[in-house]
């Protein structure tokens, strides 16, 4: 058996709060262990409660919130 290894999912966010939900509700569902991953969620100043959303939907995932978008 094939040992798997540590993964960062790292993803990009800035007022598309409903794409990122689904994103991240498909990563929840893929087959790969929660153990050997995590999620970061790079929020570019956001003005559409995208952190508050994705913070309280999916409190394992690690979100950097700027305070401008940085493109």
């Amino acid at each position: 058996m094939t040992k798997l290894p540590f993964i960062s999912i790292v993803s990009l966010n800035w007022n598309s709060k409903e794409d990122t939900l689904r994103l991240l509700s498909s990563i929840v569902r893929s087959d790969y262990s929660k153990d050997k991953y995590e999620v970061i969620v790079v929020d570019n100043g956001s003005g559409d409660g995208s952190v508050d959303e994705i913070s309280k939907k999916f409190p394992k995932t690690r979100i950097i919130s700027l305070k401008k978008n940085f493109g």
